[in-house]
């Protein structure tokens, strides 16, 4: 599933995602990402 960060709390290290076809965002909480690169990157507005 792939989607964009609606959403982040720094602090609590949380957020949303957006998923196209989704009326729902999914929460996720930043120890349930797996990725080699945690790096918070700013993206473009849609």
């Amino acid at each position: 599933m792939q989607g964009t960060v609606g959403f982040f709390h720094d602090r609590d290290k949380y957020g949303f995602i957006e998923v196209e076809d989704e009326d729902d965002d999914i929460f996720f909480h930043i120890t349930n990402v797996e990725a080699e690169d945690q790096t918070r990157k700013e993206g473009r507005e849609r």
